[in-house]
């Protein structure tokens, strides 16, 4: 199933230097990872997450990390190490809920929750902005259309 996609906003990277960042690509473990990483790619080019890109001045590496499901079993995730990015980026300062106050229900007699099924690629990038999201594999640079992992 395809999660909905947010229309309205957008994920803004906002750098506190011009410098971009560059981190060489890291060594894939195996050619199971290889495969892995190719067959990721497809799916997320297929539901438009991801773009090909012909040039961007930042780059991440990527990694293929394992992730327990509920389960018990071991399965892989691809991750992008964004956190040279994460080093010049603008920090949102927001305050964090009182839970007393929170709970505070007055006369409420419904209550929801909402559980977002891969919340963050509903967040588009700002098309200027998703260069910052470069990474690459095999030769090729691909850049996030939504919110990445990260």
């Amino acid at each position: 199933m395809t999660p909905g996609k947010i229309t309205r906003y957008f994920h803004e990277i906002i750098t506190t230097t011009d410098r971009p960042t560059n981190v060489r690509a890291y060594p894939l473990k195996s050619g199971e990872d290889t495969e892995f990483v190719k067959n990721e790619l497809k799916k997320l080019l297929a539901e438009k997450y991801i773009e090909e890109s012909i040039s961007s001045p930042y780059q991440a590496p990527l990694l293929v990390v394992p992730k327990k499901s509920p389960d018990g079993k071991t399965k892989k995730r691809l991750c992008v190490d964004y956190r040279a990015l994460n080093k010049i980026t603008k920090r949102d300062g927001y305050q964090m809920p009182i839970l007393d106050e929170s709970l505070r229900t007055g006369e409420a007699k419904f209550f929801t929750k909402i559980d977002l099924q891969s919340a963050f690629w509903q967040i588009p990038v700002l098309p200027r902005d998703r260069e910052k999201t470069a990474f690459s594999f095999q030769g090729k640079l691909f850049c996030w259309k939504v919110m990445p992992l990260g």
